[in-house]
């Protein structure tokens, strides 16, 4: 069987390495126009070289800086307004968030007033990400992480 995606658009997660990559090459050999996102940007590069796709890697620490968001690898930014949460812990149903400066809605409908850090539902059946509709376009400096985090 043939599977055919001419002139259709895949976003593919995790496309720096492993299965995530794999996906991405299979997808972009099926037709489909690729848009890639990994948090290592070599990773990104190094399949664009070999598939020709659109990269996005957006850290949170690039559009809020001086939060200590470097320190995380579990959570990603989409351009400056859209934050992506997946969970990441095997058998996991809930996760932490930590929300930059802002109100943030999520795709469940909720809102969340930032900056805090919120305990989510997150089945396997949800990819948790939230809008940015108001506040700060991360150019405020004081530090809000929890000392814990740090």
């Amino acid at each position: 069987m043939k599977i055919e995606f001419d002139g259709k658009r895949a976003l593919v997660t995790g496309a720096g390495k492993g299965i995530g990559r794999a996906i991405a090459v299979r997808l972009a050999g099926c037709g489909a126009h690729v848009v890639a996102l990994s948090r290592t940007a070599a990773d990104l590069h190094t399949l664009h070289e070999e598939i020709g796709c659109e990269t996005v890697v957006v850290d949170l620490a690039y559009v809020f800086p001086d939060h200590g968001y470097e320190r995380m690898s579990d959570q990603f930014l989409l351009g400056d307004d859209i934050l992506v949460a997946p969970v990441v812990a095997r058998g996991a149903t809930r996760r932490r968030v930590l929300f930059p400066q802002g109100t943030w809605r999520g795709d469940d409908g909720g809102a969340v007033v930032g900056p805090c850090a919120q305990e989510i539902a997150a089945p396997l059946s949800r990819l948790p990400w939230f809008r940015r509709i108001e506040g700060s376009r991360g150019k405020a400096r004081a530090s809000h992480l929890p000392k814990d985090e740090g």
